[in-house]
């Protein structure tokens, strides 16, 4: 297939940041393991257990069924009951994230490193604040302290690699991600965020080649049909951007990435489709950074056409 170039516009160069704000989060389950089903009647709330084994078994109850509230009065008292109990500043931690307090909560995860250094899950959790603050120094090392312990795990490396990815280290994003593959080779999450990482170096090829064996593991993936699609379009192949674009927005109505790829792909071939997909992603998502770049695009080329670009808020 002959290589069509084209030098990058704003639109396109918004449909690689997709790759970044798509990235998956691998998170790993709550180091209390949740019964499939419940053995006994779930405890009431309101009162709290009368002993510290009474605490944590109604704590870990209520955190099964997300009652944070409830989780966290429990595992209140059985701090109270034991002040120096690594489980029960875990579980307070747990249920006070639960409960969106991410101050109170990550007081209560140091708590328990305190009471145990390397008590990992507690290190993971903190670490996943700290990305929900966008704090990608801070999160990285935690996750760090947590593979030079266990170098094997994997939802820390994804972590870990999305860290890098945030900073702008994409080559060392790329080492966690191929580990993980390397390891567990069905893994949908590390073959997609590998796929990112050589979308944001412009290496469509592995990109592609990683698109396409998230669509072989899973063939119902929406983005890596969306992501697959840019990198063929990138490669001047816009007939078969089109088709994976169209195929990912059967998968998922709603996705207003795929609607930009496709107005993209659509305004590349000269096409006035283009316009009707733009606006449909900014109806999906108007508040999108995405859609909002698109939209301004939009403007720009209508005060351009109307001879209006020199009017304050349309430049």
């Amino acid at each position: 297939m002959s290589h069509r170039n084209f030098r990058p516009t704003d639109n396109f160069m918004t449909l690689l940041s997709w790759a970044l704000s798509a990235a998956l989060i691998i998170l790993q389950p709550f180091s209390i393991p949740c019964p499939a089903t419940a053995a006994e009647e779930p405890p009431l709330p309101g009162v709290t257990g009368k002993t510290y084994v009474e605490c944590m078994t109604r704590g870990k109850s209520f955190l099964c069924q997300s009652s944070f509230q409830s989780a966290a009065d429990e595992y209140r008292q059985a701090v109270k009951f034991k002040s120096t109990d690594v489980l029960a500043h875990y579980g307070l931690g747990l249920a006070l994230k639960g409960l969106g307090l991410e101050d109170e909560a990550l007081f209560e995860l140091f708590e328990s490193l305190r009471c145990r250094v390397d008590f990992l899950d507690a290190r993971f959790e903190i670490g996943t604040i700290f990305m929900k603050r966008e704090s990608w120094d801070e999160a990285g090392g935690q996750f760090l302290q947590i593979l030079r312990i266990n170098p094997n795990d994997l939802s820390t490396r994804g972590n870990l690699g999305l860290c890098f990815l945030q900073k702008g280290q994409v080559d060392k994003a790329i080492q966690q991600f191929k580990y993980i593959v390397d390891t567990d080779p069905k893994n949908i999450d590390g073959h997609y965020n590998l796929a990112c990482s050589y979308d944001l170096k412009k290496d469509y090829d592995l990109a592609a080649a990683e698109y396409r064996r998230v669509i072989q593991i899973n063939p119902r993936h929406p983005m890596a049909y969306v992501g697959l699609g840019i990198c063929l379009m990138a490669k001047g192949d816009m007939k078969s951007a089109i088709i994976l674009e169209k195929r990912a927005i059967q998968l998922f109505p709603d996705n207003h990435h795929a609607y930009i790829a496709l107005g993209r792909a659509y305004e590349l071939m000269g096409s006035k489709e283009a316009t009707e997909c733009f606006k449909k992603a900014i109806q999906l998502a108007p508040q999108d950074p995405a859609c909002k770049k698109v939209l301004a695009n939009m403007m720009k080329t209508s005060a351009k056409k109307y001879g209006l670009a020199n009017i304050p808020g349309l430049n």
